[in-house]
């Protein structure tokens, strides 16, 4: 026997569901809603720092302290969304925002991996010279920003909120074996680009997949909404 109740129940216990299980597929391969160091995947991938995190996110300052460790290095194709609020660095001044590629024997020049740099006014993401020495203007600071980024063995792409895509070829992409570092590197493995910065750091993704525009846009909207509860609007 069935008895069916013609009511609408309210109960405020009843679990809700997190929005960040819409962003989890099988191709991810860590996701940070920087709330903690947690990676919410289900894969493990928790970072290491020492810093602390607010109501919008992780804390950023320019210290040894401040540069999140990643257990990972970058795959042959591979995308990453983030949002952030970081300053633009000062003329003249390096800033490492994310990536994992190491010095050349020039210091200067970088080799296999994968980057996102500032170097004074000119923000760049790019792959290191052992994999062609590709890069390409890609702007993301100086304000709360939301952008993506691929990286395959042919293309390197930026993809912003607005789903405007710039790209650069690339000719013999090697992916890197190094872990990738978020808000500088430690000085051990590259002094010139040791430097973090100070800001705030909401969600970051990394999927071992080339996303397309569609499911960026999804993703980023729903980014967007979750950043949106802790009072922060992405433009």
């Amino acid at each position: 026997m069935r008895i069916i109740l013609n009511t609408i129940i309210n109960n405020p216990d009843l679990p809700v569901i997190n929005p960040v299980a819409s962003l989890i597929s099988s191709s991810m391969i860590a996701g940070y809603s920087m709330t903690s160091n947690k990676d919410f995947s289900g894969k493990g991938n928790h970072f290491t720092w020492n810093g602390s995190f607010d109501s919008s996110g992780a804390v950023l300052a320019n210290d040894a302290n401040h540069v999140i460790s990643l257990p990972f290095a970058d795959t042959t194709n591979m995308t990453v969304i983030f949002c952030w609020n970081v300053a633009a660095a000062a003329s003249g001044s390096n800033r490492w925002l994310y990536g994992n590629s190491k010095p050349g024997t020039s210091g200067s020049t970088i080799i296999d991996g994968v980057f996102h740099r500032a170097t004074g006014s000119n923000v760049t993401m790019g792959i290191g010279t052992a994999g062609g020495g590709s890069s390409l203007a890609a702007q993301s600071t100086g304000a709360w920003t939301m952008q993506a980024h691929r990286f395959s063995e042919t293309t390197i792409e930026r993809i912003t909120r607005a789903g405007a895509v710039t790209q650069a070829s690339v000719t013999g992409r090697v992916a890197g074996a190094s872990p990738i570092y978020v808000n500088g590197q430690p000085s051990s493995v590259n002094a010139n680009y040791s430097s973090g910065s100070a800001g705030n750091l909401g969600m970051m993704l990394f999927y071992n997949e080339l996303t397309d525009n569609s499911t960026l846009a999804t993703r980023m909207e729903t980014i967007s909404s979750i950043m949106s509860g802790r009072g922060v609007t992405i433009p």
